[in-house]
């Protein structure tokens, strides 16, 4: 059975080296929530970005310059639960559909 543990945050900018201390860290915690992986083997141990919007609000809009370009990015750490809203905010975008609250936060920063 394979199992994925995670996650942690560090703000080491674009090193996305993997750290003795973030490991033991989740090695440590994990088995207070799932005793059964107290003696897992570690399979691989990897890190990524979580690229993240000034203010930690996402972009979700057409580029300024570029009418054929929308971005739908910057979520940080929210990614994940925020993708089904999001998407949906990009296709009223696309398709010129009303969207169903004001989403003015989500413009370009500087635009609104």
């Amino acid at each position: 059975m394979a199992c994925l543990v995670g996650s942690t945050l560090e703000h080491v900018g674009f090193d996305k080296r993997t750290t003795e201390l973030a490991k033991e860290s989740l090695r440590k915690h994990c088995p207070e929530h799932l005793p059964g992986l107290a003696n897992a083997e570690l399979v691989m141990h990897w890190a990524g970005l979580r690229p993240g919007s000034p203010g930690n609000i996402p972009i979700i809009a057409r580029h300024p310059q570029f009418e054929n370009l929308f971005l739908n990015s910057g979520h940080f750490r929210y990614g994940v639960t925020m993708a089904p809203a999001s998407a949906q905010i990009l296709a009223n975008h696309l398709f010129n559909r009303k969207q169903p609250f004001d989403v003015s936060s989500y413009d370009w920063p500087g635009l609104n």
